[in-house]
């Protein structure tokens, strides 16, 4: 079972970068369940570098329960626990983020994971081909725990499991940043960024909300931003420079070329000037998920008159 609630799936799939389409294999795993297994010891210190990571971003304080004030409700936590396929092991903090109050804990009009359209991407993808422009990825590390609540929101959770060695008993943790599960994350590490762009001087689209722009002493460099994931475009200065005022606002993970983009493969053709995106991990999901059979394709849609056995 993925988690008690329905809401939990939503929990892990934030977690995992707001979904499922970018991980090789699906295979996440609760805290009691990853630390029944053998791999024990290596789920330990990937707690341990969460924990880390909590205090680095100063996501909360420990506060004593009974200060906090009467009939306020204190939020619980889960893990999303994964083996990548690189080896390492990631253990996420989400808090259950379906328990929050609406009204209360957050705006119910003001919730969503604001991403790039599909035409912007083609569009960029266009100008990169037809300037021979460079184009790399940034990954933004923790960057819902960068998120700021709106005025006069408190909100509190229980000590997580395997966090309790850190904290008194009684004690619960007052959040000072928002974490992944929360109704609110997505959006308020958005604003965040929007800071970072304009401070580098950056223009945001009327078109689209998730793409930017500068004319630079290198030329025009494009950002578009898919939750965390950014990926910049220009001549290869351009690039660099920008990459570098990033990761002066942001801890970043430097992804790269773009072999790979919002769950696609990217495979770019220099010589003819070209590139194609696929999705192979997609589909062998569905072949592993579905059993399906060796043989040609079924006409979509199917031919009418024809009887499904």
């Amino acid at each position: 079972e993925m988690g008690e609630h329905p809401g939990e799936l939503a929990c892990v799939g934030a977690a995992l970068g707001g979904g499922f389409e970018n991980t090789q294999e699906l295979h996440v795993m609760k805290y009691k369940q990853a630390m029944a297994g053998e791999d024990k010891k290596s789920w330990d210190v990937a707690v341990v570098e969460e924990h880390d990571r909590m205090l680095k971003h100063k996501v909360w304080k420990a506060v004593p329960r009974k200060d906090v004030p009467k009939g306020h409700k204190i939020l619980s936590s889960t893990w999303a626990m994964k083996k990548k396929s690189n080896g390492t092991y990631r253990a996420r903090l989400n808090a259950r983020g379906y328990e929050q109050v609406a009204g209360k804990h957050y705006d119910a009009t003001a919730i969503a994971a604001p991403v790039t359209s599909d035409t912007t991407i083609h569009i960029v993808l266009t100008l990169l081909l037809m300037a021979n422009w460079h184009g790399e990825l940034i990954d933004v590390k923790g960057a819902f725990l960068n998120g700021e609540f709106e005025q006069g929101v408190k909100l509190h959770m229980k000590v997580p499991e395997g966090f309790e060695k850190y904290y008194p008993l009684d004690f619960v943790l007052l959040l000072l940043k928002t974490i992944y599960g929360l109704k609110q994350a997505a959006i308020a590490f958005w604003k965040q960024l929007l800071k970072a762009f304009a401070s580098m001087g950056y223009v945001r689209s009327k078109a689209d909300p998730c793409l930017y722009y500068a004319w630079t002493v290198n030329g025009l460099v494009v950002w578009i931003s898919w939750v965390d994931d950014c990926l910049v475009c220009g001549r290869k200065k351009g690039v660099i420079h920008a990459k570098t005022q990033m990761m002066e606002r942001f801890d970043c993970d430097e992804v790269g070329n773009m072999d790979e983009y919002v769950g696609c493969k990217v495979e770019r053709d220099y010589e003819e000037g070209s590139i194609k995106m696929t999705q192979p991990v997609m589909l062998q999901s569905f072949t592993d998920e579905f059993e399906l059979p060796e043989g040609p394709v079924p006409n979509t849609p199917a031919t009418p008159g024809d009887a499904l056995v």
